[in-house]
């Protein structure tokens, strides 16, 4: 990685999201480019299988172009 790859790296933390908007913001960030216009990456971790489910079928619903790996 590049000095000015780094500078335009954002590495962004959320917690506490309630269940139900979870989907709707993993929703929004992945839509949302880098810097230089690539698609962004997106990693979270649910709890158990029961919730991975759920927000699978959400990101289906809010995202459907988001691939999803469990």
């Amino acid at each position: 990685m590049s000095t000015s790859d780094a500078k335009e790296r954002q590495d962004l933390i959320l917690s506490g999201v309630p269940e139900g908007l979870d989907a709707l913001v993993l929703s929004n960030l992945v839509r949302e480019p880098l810097g230089d216009g690539s698609p962004g990456l997106v990693l979270h971790i649910a709890r158990d299988d029961r919730r991975l489910d759920a927000l699978e079928t959400a990101l289906k619903f809010f995202a459907p172009e988001a691939k999803v790996i469990a």
